[in-house]
């Protein structure tokens, strides 16, 4: 699909040459996957617009909440937008928030996110393996997030299968008629989820041992991909 640049870990120096790599990417309609933080992307955007490749930003952009949606770094990403070639990940939130779940000092920038580049330029990602993560995460929690951000089902669904399908390449394959994403997308899938926290998760009794997660996870049917003829 393309190549992945992570300036949080390597520096924004580190890519100073990629000029050239880049302009292959674009010429082959292939991805950049660029992980940002705070305003480093101020000096990585003219590199990466100059060059016409199409982008994912991951995790929002990674901006620092306390200074709000107004710092020049964030302004950054929001005016890609415009180019058409950039989507970003709606992912994450651990990795900028300085709060707990559901990490609210994060909201303002998920909004602004949704307004600018709209459904069309928002994919879902869930950060798995969670590496690095100051407390436990699992995905169940994490698609109740998104509920509480898009209740709508067929937002979700552009969320997570209209959107990725398209900015990912997939578009030359189609669901199986029995694949049940959308009730997924509809219902998060009645599949008990467990977290940290005793009790239920929005409702859904939490799963006390392995057995229950696994015939939960049978009682879904398959869903298969296949290119479309």
């Amino acid at each position: 699909i393309g190549v992945a640049f992570n300036a949080t870990v390597m520096g924004v120096d580190h890519y100073r040459d990629a000029a050239p790599l880049l302009r292959t990417l674009a010429d082959l309609e292939m991805l950049l996957s660029l992980q940002v933080e705070h305003d480093q992307l101020l000096a990585l955007r003219p590199l990466v617009e100059g060059s016409g490749v199409r982008t994912l930003i991951d995790h929002g952009g990674r901006p620092a909440p306390g200074r709000g949606v107004g710092q020049p770094g964030f302004q950054a990403l929001l005016a890609m937008a415009r180019t058409g070639r950039t989507a970003v990940k709606l992912s994450g939130w651990q990795k900028f928030s300085s709060q707990p779940p559901p990490y609210d000092d994060t909201r303002p920038f998920v909004d602004a996110l949704l307004d600018t580049f709209t459904l069309d330029g928002c994919l879902w990602a869930s950060d798995w393996p969670f590496l690095k993560a100051p407390q436990r995460l699992d995905v169940g929690p994490l698609l109740r997030h998104v509920e509480r951000l898009l209740p709508l089902a067929a937002d979700r669904r552009q969320l997570f299968w209209d959107t990725p399908r398209r900015w990912l390449g997939f578009d030359g394959c189609r669901l199986e008629a029995d694949c049940r994403l959308s009730e997924v997308a509809s219902n998060s899938p009645s599949l008990p989820i467990a977290d940290d926290r005793a009790g239920s998760v929005s409702g859904h009794r939490v799963a006390t041992s392995a057995r229950e997660v696994s015939d939960a996870l049978a009682s879904l049917r398959p869903c298969y991909f296949q290119p479309a003829l």
